[in-house]
């Protein structure tokens, strides 16, 4: 499973009694023992045929593990939520009522993950006086010539006629 480029394996040994809340824990057990911090609210996916397919319950992981049964290892992707799923709720639940301490599962989600950073842009005010971008732009007639046609069926650019 794949968190901002970092790494979290998770194994699976029976494909076929697997559930997604146990490889939700199994992912909690691995990023915590590889100190690899998730987003507060992750949601997993995959990506097939070009199209990204979220991993909502256990038919989407039926489905997933039968679309890639001959492979050993799946992608599957580490996304930010806004809001809980059902599936993540009951996961914490379950995870909840294990003896993993809630100290070590508040110090592997990380807040600020999932916040896009901010890069610092440079504008410039406008041109400056005397330059030759203001000069040209001062000197451009913008009304149209007689022989121009301005209707918008018309081509932009003719090619000149040779008689």
């Amino acid at each position: 499973m794949n968190v901002k480029g970092r790494c979290v394996f998770v194994n699976v040994d029976n494909t076929d009694r697997c559930l997604l809340i146990d490889i939700i824990n199994d992912l909690y057990d691995e990023a915590l023992k590889s100190k690899v911090p998730l987003p507060k609210h992750p949601t997993l996916s995959y990506t097939f045929e070009m199209k990204s397919i979220e991993l909502l319950d256990d038919k989407g992981l039926l489905e997933m593990f039968t679309r890639f049964e001959r492979k050993n290892v799946i992608d599957v992707w580490i996304g930010c939520g806004s809001t809980p799923s059902t599936v993540l709720q009951m996961a914490r639940q379950v995870r909840g009522s294990e003896v993993v301490a809630d100290e070590e599962v508040d110090e592997l989600v990380a807040d600020d993950l999932c916040r896009r950073q901010k890069l610092a842009v440079r504008r410039k005010s406008g041109p400056v006086l005397g330059s030759q971008s203001s000069i040209i732009s001062e000197n451009v007639n913008h009304k149209p010539t007689p022989n121009q046609d301005t209707s918008p069926l018309s081509t932009l650019r003719r090619s000149p006629r040779f008689i």
